[in-house]
């Protein structure tokens, strides 16, 4: 009798964390949204019938409100609608935010496919929302028609103005989602309990709620007293009705200035400012907590899903942040975790575990240094040079002409149209020879689509929306850098505990490789700091000013302690390690410490 072997089908990482992982941590979130939910709305409707002469009556009336069958249902509705846009906002968060250069671009970034469809349905939210709450308000607001003779049936525009609020906040929320990056999963400093994150927020995000709504109302009543009689009339027309004669227009002065209207509109607008915000505050605090992966596949059930193959999952982004999350966190805290880390395996006796980890944290340090001295040097080439000044001027005879400086300042402008010459050394007081350039000249649809652009970017009007906005490239740059920070902390960390912990001495192998990674990055930073300093001085006011702009100096700190942390640990025995001159040499200030 014949047995066929059955194959074990291994579940790749990114779908296992998905299923397991991911999923439960999403309706974590929303669980706990969904709890706090009608403890806000009591508060909304508390607030939106609050009556400072009459505060027994209107205590009265929101507890008859409150438990009354229609408000039980209407309650169970917000709880399903809210519960389902953020269910379907979670498939549009990142752990990488996307900046774009200029304003066009971030325009753009709103007409996707995916991202319209998304605006859909937070305008159909919010308008559904807007028209269950206000109910809750009561009288004029509570109904489209009203029918004072029981004959003529007239169009209750206060009603109609609180829709349209609504839809106004799904649009500005949605705006304010991608282009104020509130999609951006940001790992905290610290790594604390969701509890005391969620109360440590609340009360900021209560007062940023507020000065948002505010906001949005001054540009709600300019639209609709510019444009308010458009929908009025619409609605009008579809669906039959009469405006009474005895109403005042609210697309005008004296219809706008009614401070009852004004107070339902402001806190409706707090209530799902702060609703929807809080939804993904939990989100994003599920979603970046820190999770424990194995450091080896001991057992059956955990291959392909240890410590290693999150760091080179490249799927599913999150995995692999929560993985080099993972190994900062073990590198700085678990002494238990790290042994895995410094033994070899049997048998055999090799430290596949160090050589994996350590190739992976090198790989994405060399990766971003490469990256930033592509970008230092196209900088450098773009910045005007002046031509030498004996060349400027006659010389005489016998006067010698500085050749170097003179080739060096002619080929600086040859170079914006190489993109190939990261080799080059950034040291403009060293002649360039012309082995030291590699032609790489640009296609011909990429040359005429830049000029295009910078003609068109001259223009009054077009300008605004073509200029690059400040400090664009530079954060597109550091945008996915938190992975580096992670990666250099790691291999410190690492290798400071190495110094008593590694009983075989496979750290110290590769301390010069390691140690010529962080120097290389540290230099290639300071000179990406040193040439777009002038770009940096922005205004704090600026809508697109957020918390990724602080990776870049994240990273630099965490180099410069990084690398004190090595030498502190090792002392003189770092003079011993075999280095090529240029790497002691960046080393030099360090050690002395003038860095």
């Amino acid at each position: 009798m014949d047995f066929k072997k059955q194959e074990t089908v291994v579940e790749p990482i990114d779908r296992w964390f998905m299923r397991e992982v991911y999923v439960w941590r999403k309706i974590g979130s929303i669980f706990w949204y969904i709890t706090c939910l009608p403890i806000l709305t009591v508060i909304y409707i508390l607030a939106v019938n609050i009556n400072i002469f009459h505060p027994i009556q209107t205590l009265i009336d929101v507890f008859m409100t409150i438990f009354s069958l229609s408000m039980v249902l209407q309650l169970v509705f917000i709880l399903i609608i809210n519960g389902a846009l953020i269910w379907y906002s979670s498939a549009f968060f990142t752990v990488t935010p996307e900046i774009g250069e200029t304003r066009f671009s971030n325009l753009l970034r709103l007409m996707k496919i995916s991202r319209l469809c998304h605006l859909g349905v937070y305008c159909m939210g919010s308008v559904i929302l807007s028209w269950c709450c206000s109910s809750f308000i009561g009288g004029k607001y509570s109904s489209l028609t009203q029918s004072p003779d029981g004959l003529v049936v007239n169009l209750n525009e206060h009603h109609l103005f609180l829709i349209l609020y609504g839809l106004f906040l799904g649009i500005s929320f949605f705006s304010q989602f991608y282009l104020d990056l509130n999609n951006y999963l940001e790992f905290p400093l610290i790594q604390r309990d969701k509890f005391f994150q969620v109360r440590s927020m609340t009360g900021c995000l209560l007062i940023c709620c507020i000065k948002n709504t505010l906001r949005q109302v001054k540009y709600f009543y300019l639209l609709y007293y510019l444009f308010g009689s458009v929908p009025r009339g619409w609605v009008m027309y579809n669906l039959n009705l009469q405006f009474s004669l005895d109403d005042v227009p609210l697309d005008s002065i004296y219809g706008l200035f009614n401070c009852g209207l004004l107070w339902e509109v402001l806190i409706f607008g707090v209530y799902i400012n702060y609703t929807w915000s809080l939804a993904n505050i939990l989100f994003k605090i599920y979603q970046t907590e820190h999770y424990s992966f194995p450091v080896e596949d001991v057992f059956d059930s955990q291959y392909q899903r240890c410590l290693y193959d999150a760091l080179n999952c490249n799927i599913q982004p999150l995995i692999k942040y929560l993985g080099f999350l993972d190994l900062y966190s073990l590198a700085k805290f678990s002494a238990e975790r790290r042994k895995r880390i410094f033994c070899l395996s049997q048998p055999g006796g090799h430290p596949h575990a160090w050589n994996r980890i350590s190739s992976v944290c090198l790989a994405e340090i060399n990766d971003l240094c490469g990256q930033i001295e592509a970008a230092n040097w196209k900088t450098y080439a773009s910045v005007p040079v002046k031509q030498a000044n004996v060349i400027d001027r006659p010389y005489t005879q016998g006067e010698s002409v500085n050749e170097s400086v003179f080739y060096h300042s002619a080929t600086l402008h040859s170079m914006n149209y190489n993109n190939n010459f990261s080799h080059i050394p950034l040291d403009n007081t060293s002649p360039v020879s012309e082995n030291d350039i590699e032609p790489a000249p640009k296609k011909t649809f990429t040359i005429w689509r830049e000029k295009f652009s910078a003609l068109i970017s001259k223009k009054p009007g077009i300008g605004y929306f073509m200029g690059e906005l400040p400090d664009s490239k530079s954060r597109v740059l550091f945008a996915a850098s938190q992975i580096q920070i992670w990666a250099v902390e790691a291999l410190s960390d690492l290798v400071t505990a190495s110094f008593e912990e590694d009983k075989f001495g496979i750290v110290q192998r590769s301390l010069p490789t390691i140690l010529s990674s962080l120097l290389n990055l540290q230099e290639n930073v300071e000179k990406h700091f040193k040439l777009v300093t002038p770009l940096t001085r922005r205004n704090n006011k600026d809508i697109f000013t957020v918390n990724d702009a602080t990776l870049r100096y994240q990273l630099q700190t965490v180099l410069k302690s990084s690398i004190y942390r090595i030498i502190n640990k090792f002392g003189k025995h770092i003079r011993d390690l075999p280095m090529d001159p240029d790497c002691s040499k960046k080393l030099r200030p360090f050690l002395e410490y003038k860095e």
